[in-house]
């Protein structure tokens, strides 16, 4: 259960992240055109809420920073399913 801002915050970066983490992609999850972070940055709403994330992040530029800081700084935390 997603209970607090930060922990929905670190979901949204976790479902982009994901398949890097463990290894399922060569290179960086950015560079995935299956990824929705790509239908986010677009705010193409066809599958996803892209206009509400970008609106929850604070704007484009502050998810495409958000990512990046977490990126560099490896900072991902692994979920366990409750």
């Amino acid at each position: 259960m997603v209970d607090n801002d930060n922990y929905f915050t670190s979901m949204i970066y976790y479902c982009h992240y994901n398949a890097q983490l463990h290894q399922m992609l060569e290179r960086s999850f950015k560079d995935c055109p299956f990824s929705s972070y790509y239908s986010i940055i677009e705010n193409d709403n066809n599958i996803v809420a892209a206009d509400k994330v970008l609106d929850w992040f604070g704007g484009k530029d502050a998810f495409v920073k958000q990512h990046e800081e977490r990126y560099e700084n490896k900072k991902i935390v692994s979920f366990g399913i409750e």
